[in-house]
């Protein structure tokens, strides 16, 4: 993506850093730890996870793999392998991994479609994958799963979040929808940094300033030492000479 997308180019390091934060928001260590103690759990009710050491072979992501091609209508299967292949493959950050775990998520997501759980997991990998393949389909992809997610849950500030980013990284952005979504998800939760801070720049893309300067209050009031705050100060300030790009 070009700089010149963005009203303050020191911002754009935030994209920089956005796949490692947001998988990050997803599986941090301490989520390594539980991931550990889920695949006990799913193997002692499934024999489906993978071992809890830190690294797993080609060979056991294989065996899983085809596994799962042999067990292809049942969906418990389906979704607890999916959703463990999908945390591990997202702390690695293996993009070559989503791919080979993505038939598993999009199956079991196919034979529960109502189960947010695993429709949420379906919409972070592709979301994961388009970022890390620079791919704006996955985005439109994530955007379909998280969007049935918010038909069963549409006050959750985490996936309006999700949902408003598929717009903001699209080729081209939305920044109309993007604005929408993030707002919200600030509204919902305003010690939501990431919504706060994304909703900002969408918001000065669009020109409106006084929208921008209400979700910066949000942000020092929740963040008061982010370093951001100051260019995004200055970036509101220059907004307000421009006419709003409805």
């Amino acid at each position: 993506m070009s700089s010149t997308r963005f009203v303050i180019p020191a911002l754009t390091l935030l994209l920089g850093l956005i796949v490692g934060f947001l998988i990050a928001s997803k599986i941090d260590r301490s989520e390594l730890e539980r991931l550990r103690a889920d695949n006990e759990g799913l193997k002692a009710q499934t024999d489906v996870s993978p071992p809890a050491q830190s690294a797993l072979t080609d060979d056991e992501i294989v065996a899983r793999l085809n596994e799962a091609e042999s067990r292809k209508d049942d969906f418990q299967f389906q979704k607890n392998l999916g959703t463990a292949l999908y945390r591990y493959a997202a702390m690695k950050q293996d993009a070559d991994l989503l791919l080979k775990i993505k038939p598993v998520v999009e199956r079991a997501a196919a034979l529960g479609p109502t189960d947010i759980d695993i429709l949420n997991t379906a919409g972070n990998l592709f979301f994961d994958l388009a970022y890390l393949k620079k791919d704006p389909k996955g985005y439109r992809m994530a955007r379909e799963y998280y969007s049935k997610v918010l038909t069963k849950r549409p006050e959750d500030p985490n996936v309006l979040t999700d949902l408003g980013l598929t717009y903001f990284l699209d080729d081209p952005p939305d920044y109309t929808e993007a604005a929408e979504k993030l707002n919200r998800a600030g509204e919902l939760n305003p010690q939501d940094q990431r919504a706060l801070r994304f909703a900002i720049q969408a918001q000065l893309q669009l020109g409106r300033a006084a929208d921008a300067e209400k979700n910066l209050a949000k942000l020092k009031a929740a963040s008061p030492d982010d370093p951001v705050v100051s260019e995004l100060s200055s970036a509101i300030e220059t907004a307000k000479t421009r006419p709003n790009k409805q």
